[in-house]
């Protein structure tokens, strides 16, 4: 016997309506890091650059943009 299940399996059992709210929800904040990472590059700034400007650590920053 599994005790216990995967996060996907749990939204698979979900109605079709409930994961496509769950799915939207997800989307947005993955599209702000890809346009974040994009407007990093575009003005031609470094990870650590950014770092600096929010007052963190790099590795934050790298651990964001990896997602």
């Amino acid at each position: 016997m599994t005790i216990g299940r995967t996060l996907d399996q749990v939204i698979a059992d979900l109605p079709a309506m409930r994961r496509r709210r769950i799915e939207a929800r997800y989307q947005t904040p993955r599209q702000v890091v890809k346009d974040v990472a994009a407007l990093r590059k575009r003005a031609g700034k470094v990870q650590a650059e950014v770092a600096s400007a929010l007052d963190i650590k790099q590795p934050p920053v790298s651990a964001i943009a990896d997602e």
